[in-house]
């Protein structure tokens, strides 16, 4: 299914238990896919194969929901209103809020300004073997790189074989810059096995890649990659 140029979202579900294959979203107004449960938290969804591409939000927004998963889909140069900074928010390629127990597998981005967001109490959530490709592609300055990750009020989240390359367009980081956010309601967060292209080298994720916004910092566990 292929869904184009629409005022606000590609899809907009209110419900549970749904499967989406091979659906595209192009040129829309909101977010590509949205999905919420309406009455609480409800079941997740099913996507697997779909695909954002030139949307001004989020890729893929999901909401107050538990069992979802994604399976080697793509979000391509969403989030285009970050460029006007006065909207009040910052679109993530994809945004989590109030999720559990959901995983992403394979699945990628290219050409957006921030990737990954979770918030709302997020509990129990896996990142397996994605590539955040050309991420910040054109970003203002003022933004940097801090809001790439955002893991606020989440625990139990597993980031495993995570490779981020060729950021802003091919410009390298250099060793050490902020890539990810953790704050002071983030806990038991693993990195695994996940890598960042530096101006000089191929370099495991560590902590001093994350950017703590409390004096004291979130509980990493474990710290693997030291």
């Amino acid at each position: 299914m292929y869904v184009a140029y629409c005022k606000s979202d590609g899809f907009h579900i209110l419900g549970y238990s749904i499967k989406y294959i091979n659906c595209i979203v192009s040129q829309c107004r909101g977010n590509a896919f949205y999905a919420s449960y309406d009455n609480g938290r409800g079941p997740g969804h099913n996507f697997q194969y779909c695909s954002a591409v030139n949307c001004r939000q989020s890729g893929f927004k999901i909401e107050n929901t538990a069992y979802s998963s994604l399976l080697n889909c793509s979000v391509d140069n969403c989030g285009f209103d970050v460029q006007k900074p006065e909207n009040g928010e910052l679109y993530h390629a994809y945004s989590f809020s109030n999720v559990n127990t959901t995983n992403l597998q394979s699945c990628g981005e290219e050409g957006c300004y921030y990737v990954y967001k979770l918030t709302g109490e997020c509990i129990a959530m896996s990142f397996e073997n994605c590539r955040l490709y050309n991420c910040t592609k054109n970003l203002p300055s003022k933004f940097r790189y801090n809001n790439v990750i955002v893991v606020d009020n989440a625990m139990g989240i597993r980031f495993s074989g995570l490779w981020i390359s060729n950021m802003t367009g091919g410009y390298k980081v250099e060793k050490g810059e902020n890539i990810v956010t953790l704050t002071s309601r983030a806990r038991d967060i693993e990195f695994s096995y996940c890598y960042i292209d530096t101006k000089s080298s191929r370099d495991l994720l560590t902590d001093s890649y994350i950017n703590f916004t409390a004096k004291n910092k979130p509980v990493i566990f474990p710290v693997i990659n030291k």
